[in-house]
């Protein structure tokens, strides 16, 4: 979502590992321990829900090829924006 359009992000095998922290195999391992994939996308879920990240690639429709991205630092909130400003 960049303000005006929403995109969903396309990874690959690669660039999903570096994001994820986590290889195929070890994603692999961990599902069949548990007896259920869900474990892995809960982890990853929990890691990258919330977060910024600018990402450049290809579009392809609402679609975005990752080529490239970069977490970004926490949303600044207004509000303590505005009582840092205030004690200024």
């Amino acid at each position: 979502d960049n303000g005006s359009e929403v995109h969903e992000v396309i990874f690959n095998r690669e660039m999903t590992e570096e994001f994820a922290d986590i290889t195929l195999a070890e994603a692999k391992e961990r599902a069949m321990d548990a007896l259920d994939t869900t474990v892995v996308a809960d982890d990853i879920t929990e890691d990258v829900l919330g977060k910024y990240y600018r990402v450049s690639g290809p579009e392809l429709g609402r679609y975005v090829l990752v080529d490239e991205y970069e977490r970004l630092g926490a949303r600044t909130d207004s509000e303590d924006v505005l009582i840092t400003a205030r004690s200024l």
